[in-house]
């Protein structure tokens, strides 16, 4: 079986080229919010996502694939923006377009959620020997007072009406 990435590497069973050397996985499976109070900043970042951070030790050129969801709800109907970062590098966002806020992914998510939405990101890095350690930055695009719940609905009651979930980020090193 061969997978082509779309950019020349392939995972191939057969040979050694695109073989998956390691696989280091974070499952977050406690409840954590951020808030924003002011109204008046548009792209403002409502925080890291904590016990969200697997780390890496690449050999030479390999690659590492990260993959993953998360899974989001917010107190007001609000677009999320999401970004990948290895350290304090941005990747796999899109291409600086002015003032636009760049990242992996975006999702709009309801309001009054009580089992929250479902992100899912993928993206193949090319990071260079060493040890990396990949995180994830929430902000909010909209210019309001907003609250975020990471792994929960908006309404969180002690009865089946609500429901916790978890995130996970999964990095597997491919060699090159």
């Amino acid at each position: 079986m061969t997978v082509n990435f779309g950019d020349g590497t392939t995972i191939d069973s057969g040979g050694s080229l695109g073989k998956i050397l390691q696989v280091v996985s974070t499952t977050k499976s406690d409840r954590e919010s951020f808030s924003i109070s002011s109204s008046s900043n548009y792209g403002t970042k409502f925080g890291t996502v904590g016990s969200f951070n697997p780390s890496i030790t690449v050999s030479g050129s390999n690659k590492v694939y990260v993959t993953g969801h998360i899974c989001l709800s917010s107190t007001s109907s609000d677009n999320i923006g999401m970004q990948l970062m290895r350290g304090s590098t941005l990747i796999g966002a899109g291409d600086s377009h002015g003032s636009t806020r760049r990242g992996i992914i975006g999702n709009e998510i309801m309001s009054g959620q009580r089992a929250g939405t479902s992100c899912a990101f993928n993206f193949l890095d090319t990071p260079g020997a060493g040890t990396h350690t990949y995180t994830m930055d929430l902000y909010g695009l909209f210019a309001h007072t907003s609250t975020i719940h990471v792994n929960r609905g908006t309404t969180l009651n002690n009865n089946v009406f609500s429901l916790v979930t978890i995130s996970v980020m999964t990095l597997l090193e491919v060699s090159a």
